[in-house]
């Protein structure tokens, strides 16, 4: 089995839910115990499937922080264009 495969699945679908549904809490802390983490339910595509899987996952997530990264950058412009918006507002010169 691939251990990032392994990771994602952990983390997402059934095992995560698993996971959720048998965490307690006590005294502000949250836990899982070993019993139950062993008992969490991992699907298991063949190997190939897997490596695919996180390779669409990598290449998707990449994307995504590349959008995010470009809508901090749109959101930065746009600061600075509401900026000197507002300093030619307040220096006559959007009358003419």
């Amino acid at each position: 089995m691939s251990s990032n495969f392994l990771e994602l699945a952990v983390n997402t679908g059934v095992t995560r839910n698993h996971i959720r549904q048998k965490s307690k809490t006590a005294a502000g802390q949250v836990g899982v115990s070993g019993a139950d983490i062993k008992s969490a339910p991992v699907p298991v595509p063949p190997l190939e499937e897997q490596l695919a899987i996180v390779e669409m996952f990598r290449s998707k997530l990449g994307q995504i922080l590349a959008l995010g990264s470009h809508a901090e950058s749109v959101a930065s412009s746009q600061e600075r264009l509401e900026r000197a918006i507002l300093a030619s507002a307040f220096d006559g010169r959007l009358l003419s």
